[in-house]
């Protein structure tokens, strides 16, 4: 018969042979995916909270980045231009934004050569940017001669010049003010501007908060083309994780497809990413349209309505901001090499 003080000790080496394989075991884990961290890049995605960033945030809460081979690190900023200075200074590898920074940014930044190679959604009139003006103008004629607000080099600028042509006139004709979106009310209340460029949240805080603010023109009816949201990568992160974009980009189909069979568990992801109820989070979500890969095959296309709009950037909008001299062509812009082989590879 053992002894009792054997018994034990044998109980003993038997828990730290146990502990210890675990311990090794979780060990090996750690190994392996700090190894993993090591040696797959972070690439860094910018947005802001009216460039469709939605179904970013659930395909990677779903670990479609990481079944992907790439290690992505989403990043919020407060505004557009926010998010082009960040590229510009190479703080971030990509940007979910809109048609007007991607020519912004390759204006200002040749050596990124970002191209676009997602067109993730494009915007519901719930999402529209609005033409905010104070009690002293009643309509689009009476601006002529005021001060407007609008972010710096971005959207907002594209939305101005659009508003200004409905009635024959210029950026010629305003006093454009650059103001970070964020300090809109209070250049509103110091009457250093007249009216504002906004777009939701800020266009909805900014007419609960100043009384008399009204909307007198909207990308409401604007066609998608107009408002598109697109994801644009530079051109050495597009070289160096080719095979793992194109892999993310033949899965958006997926993705689309997983958010309608059940939305409630995006929902609750990106309720849980903003810090909002779900049923906020389900408005968020309701705010794009997003587009299926072959609706998207059709805007990677050269076709004559996005080269117009393209022109229209290009000649009216970058030549009064003194950033061009010379035109960006649509193939400066699209690459559509990752689509076409998504497309391919579901044949």
């Amino acid at each position: 018969m053992l002894h009792w003080n054997t018994c034990y000790n044998l109980s003993c080496v038997k828990r730290t042979l146990i502990i210890t394989g675990l311990c090794l075991i979780i060990g090996m884990c750690i190994y392996g995916c700090m190894r993993w961290v090591r040696y797959v890049p972070t690439i860094r995605l910018g947005f802001n909270a009216s460039s469709g960033f939605e179904y970013f945030v659930f395909a990677k809460k779903m670990k479609l980045f990481r079944q992907c081979g790439l290690r992505v690190q989403l990043i919020e900023f407060g505004s557009f231009s926010d998010v082009q200075q960040a590229f510009e200074w190479g703080q971030i590898h990509g940007m979910v934004c809109n048609l007007v920074d991607v020519m912004v940014t390759i204006k200002k930044n040749k050596k990124h050569a970002p191209k676009i190679i997602l067109i993730p959604s494009y915007p519901t009139p719930k999402a529209a940017c609005h033409l905010l003006v104070d009690s002293s103008i009643k309509n689009l004629n009476d601006i002529k001669g005021k001060i407007v607000g609008v972010e710096i080099h971005s959207f907002g600028g594209f939305v101005l010049l659009k508003a200004l042509k409905s009635v024959a006139l210029s950026l010629n004709d305003v006093h454009v003010r650059f103001v970070d979106p964020t300090a809109f009310l209070t250049f509103l209340n110091k009457q250093k501007v007249q009216g504002v460029v906004s777009y939701p949240p800020y266009s909805a805080n900014l007419i609960k908060s100043y009384e008399g603010l009204h909307s007198i023109y909207s990308t409401e009816n604007w066609p998608k083309e107009m408002q598109l949201n697109v994801l644009v990568i530079d051109q050495n992160t597009l070289q160096k994780h080719t095979h793992g974009l194109k892999k993310f980009v033949s899965q958006w189909d997926n993705l689309l497809n997983l958010y309608n069979k059940d939305p409630s568990i995006a929902h609750n992801i990106l309720s849980h990413h903003l810090s909002v109820s779900p049923q906020r989070a389900n408005k968020i979500f309701n705010t794009v349209i997003p587009l299926k890969l072959e609706e998207q095959m059709l805007l990677f296309s050269a076709n004559k309505y996005l080269s117009n709009i393209i022109e229209t950037i290009n000649t009216e909008l970058l030549v009064n901001n003194n950033l061009t001299n010379e035109k960006i062509n649509f193939d400066a812009i699209f690459d559509s090499t990752f689509l076409h082989e998504a497309l391919r590879s579901k044949q």
